[in-house]
């Protein structure tokens, strides 16, 4: 852990001793991710597209769990479901 916080202080002082090189580094990182979030956006869009489905924003996650398991990751969508007793489950 010493020569990892001894290695990010030298080189904090070397990058503070050139600011010019400071600078290309960081535009250059800032462009190179920007430009690989935008193709991989793009090409997301192309080759995954949306539900073929009919109806998809309709389309609910359902988990089996108590809620404190359950992740921000997964979704519900709880007004989409009709109260007609279609897609109920019986407890």
């Amino acid at each position: 852990m010493r020569d990892a916080a001894r290695t990010l202080r030298t080189t904090v002082r070397s990058l503070a001793r050139q600011p010019g090189l400071t600078l290309a580094v960081i535009v250059t990182l800032a462009l190179g991710i920007g430009a690989a979030t935008a193709l991989f956006a793009y090409l997301a869009a192309i080759l995954w597209p949306g539900l073929d489905a009919p109806d998809a924003g309709r389309a609910v996650w359902l988990s089996i769990g108590s809620r404190r398991s359950r992740s921000s990751r997964s979704p519900t969508r709880t007004s989409s479901i009709s109260s007609s007793g279609r897609g109920r489950c019986a407890t």
